[in-house]
């Protein structure tokens, strides 16, 4: 399956990765059960912490169902080696045959 995330902060400015899996370790099988997935990429970085999280799966793919316990993002800047960290708590399916039955969660802690 296809997995794309996009986080953005209070003020709407957002980062859109398009498909995770580029961004994942090489050799390695992403969202298969009772494993962590790591990404890593580079990209202009948020100006502010995210707060808002899409996550979304087109569905295809041999056992394309993903349970996600919870999205951590952290953003490095590279000037200054500054981070920003944000942890989604998801708990869900994303999956058609598992309950909500929906293939994207979103996650809003902004007014938080």
């Amino acid at each position: 399956a296809r997995v794309s995330l996009s986080v953005s902060t209070a003020n709407g400015k957002k980062l859109v990765i398009k498909s995770l899996k580029p961004w994942g370790q090489k050799g390695h099988n992403n969202f298969e059960k009772g494993h962590t997935d790591k990404f890593e990429g580079s990209g202009k970085c948020l100006p502010s912490k995210p707060c808002r999280m899409l996550l979304e799966s087109n569905g295809k793919g041999n056992k394309p169902g993903w349970f996600v316990d919870k999205v951590a993002f952290t953003q490095i800047e590279q000037k200054n080696l500054s981070q920003k960290e944000k942890t989604f708590n998801v708990n869900r399916w994303l999956a058609r045959d598992e309950s909500p039955g929906t293939l994207f969660v979103v996650v809003d802690d902004c007014a938080k």
